[in-house]
């Protein structure tokens, strides 16, 4: 099994879904979403979208994430994600 595969298997089922299907910056922004939502106490979220960020390495389209970040008010969740890596 590679790294790609334990991680995947790491996240929720819907999430390692979507991973595969490579809309893995939509799932990072739903999931900070979510994790705002339930007023930053769902460590589910926070660990799925830290492990998608490590899992992206390299190609996580960092600008992207977060220009659709700040489109849904979660940029400051995204930048302490971010700062943590």
């Amino acid at each position: 099994m590679s790294d790609y595969d334990d991680l995947v298997s790491a996240l929720s089922p819907v999430s390692a879904a979507l991973t595969k299907f490579g809309i893995r910056h939509y799932v990072i922004t739903s999931k900070l979403e979510w994790y705002r939502k339930t007023n930053e106490t769902s460590e589910r979220q926070w660990d799925d979208v830290t492990r998608l960020l490590k899992l992206l390495g390299d190609a996580a389209d960092i600008e992207y994430l977060k220009g659709a970040a700040e489109s849904v008010g979660v940029h400051d969740l995204l930048e302490r994600l971010l700062s943590a890596r």
